[in-house]
């Protein structure tokens, strides 16, 4: 299981009216849109052996972790995965939100995702890579 098979879901379930009623569809793409992100951010984080909270309060850590890099790639990571966990939150909690009958937060989820998915790339080259690694020294795994 990947955080890409989440993303490629929420692409899906945005589009495909066979997969139930249309704002279920769009609540649910907008969470696997999100989770799919946490899990790309979360692998990338393991690649570089740093110990990331297995439970609820490793989604804030990571957040924290790329917003305390002072470098737009990183900060356009941390913005994305705030967004996207602002409107998860919103898509499972708050159902009496209007934004979630139409199609455009599913949309948006989904490219907001993928958009993640490819700046993460950066974050395996220089000099970025050595920004996290200085970022999280003294948090990695022996």
């Amino acid at each position: 299981m990947s955080g890409d098979e989440f993303i490629a879901l929420a692409a899906n379930l945005s589009v495909n009216p066979r997969l139930g009623k249309s704002e279920a569809r769009f609540r649910s793409a907008v969470s696997r849109a999100y989770y799919g992100a946490y899990h790309l951010a979360l692998d990338m984080f393991a690649e570089l052996k740093v110990r990331i909270p297995r439970n609820h309060s490793g989604h804030y850590e990571i957040y924290r972790l790329l917003s305390s890099i002072d470098q737009p790639t990183a900060r356009l990571l941390a913005g994305l995965l705030s967004d996207l966990r602002r409107a998860r939150n919103s898509a499972d909690y708050d159902f009496d939100n209007a934004d979630f009958k139409t199609q455009s937060i599913a949309t948006w989820s989904v490219e907001s995702a993928n958009e993640l998915s490819r700046a993460l790339g950066a974050c395996h080259q220089e000099p970025l890579r050595g920004m996290l690694l200085s970022a999280v020294a003294g948090r990695t795994q022996e």
